[in-house]
């Protein structure tokens, strides 16, 4: 495609989310963790919070769309 197009990168909506609870626990279930000395690591993180808030954010070519923060109760 990048052949055809040297463009197509530009094209493409890259994305990407993060909720932050209350209690100070952020829940990363996009992202990933690769440790040298232990690859099975993995952190716990607290889902249950009195209040959350949603991230929201796109780049799409040289242009940022957002942040936008959706708030939820819980």
């Amino acid at each position: 495609m990048l052949i055809e197009n040297p463009n197509f990168l530009n094209n493409i909506l890259w994305t990407d989310e993060a909720t932050f609870n209350s209690d100070g626990g952020v829940n990363r279930n996009n992202m990933h963790y690769w440790s040298e000395t232990n690859p099975r690591w993995m952190r716990e993180i607290q889902h249950q919070g009195r209040w959350s808030i949603n991230v929201w954010c796109g780049v799409i070519g040289s242009q940022i769309i957002g942040p936008f923060f959706f708030f939820m109760k819980a």
